[in-house]
């Protein structure tokens, strides 16, 4: 499977569902789902310098249209011109992008890597799950983490998958103890990067995140 044919957000959404029960549940139970996933699609454009870092914040670079259409609806989610923060970036994201946790499940289940079943509540009967359909595709997003645990700088797409399952408490359910201190590893150095470091842009969106 072709990198560009999955986005670092569904990746990160194969690693956080339930297979079975199709449900996304992570460890820590104060994790922000919708914010997750807007930074994975921030991600995503930086990773595709559709955006760039300058002095206040991050601005949008590239004039050619996404290849995806999450990714196109991220860019119009954010600022034509002028720089914009990243915490404001990833709000403006969720916000105008709501549902976005579904919207990247559908997006899935329409490439038939999900099922889809409405589950009938009486409290909510617009309740979706999402078992697993595809054995194949979930099995290489646990193998582009594990990659990037090992060599984190080689992709910045790798990279960005590790740093979002770190966030949300998944790399320990997904990489053995050596893998996992490489990770964490790589992790801590980016408290320490300088602007002109490549990985800066990645580090910005950490911050924001655990902030």
């Amino acid at each position: 499977m072709a990198d560009w044919t999955v986005l670092i957000a569904e990746r990160f959404l194969l690693l956080a569902l339930d297979p079975v029960n199709g449900v996304v549940r992570l460890p820590r139970s104060d994790t922000d789902m919708g914010q997750l996933c807007a930074a994975g699609l921030l991600l995503e454009l930086i990773a595709q310098h559709r955006v760039q870092f300058g002095e206040r914040g991050i601005s949008l670079e590239s004039a050619l249209p996404p290849n995806h259409p999450l990714l196109e609806a991220s860019c119009h989610a954010l600022p034509e011109v002028g720089e914009t923060d990243v915490a404001t970036a990833l709000s403006l994201i969720e916000h105008r992008m709501r549902p976005l946790q579904r919207s990247l499940l559908d997006s899935l289940f329409r490439r038939d890597f999900l099922h889809r079943v409405r589950t009938w509540r009486f409290w909510d009967p617009t309740a979706l799950r999402y078992p697993l359909r595809s054995i194949q595709a979930r099995n290489e997003a646990i193998a582009h983490l594990n990659e990037a645990a090992l060599r984190p700088r080689a992709s910045p797409a790798g990279f960005a998958l590790l740093l979002l399952a770190d966030v949300a408490g998944l790399l320990p359910m997904h990489l053995d103890a050596a893998h996992h201190e490489q990770a964490s590893s790589a992790l801590v150095m980016l408290n320490r990067v300088s602007r002109d470091d490549p990985a800066f842009a990645l580090a910005a969106v950490r911050t924001a995140l655990l902030a």
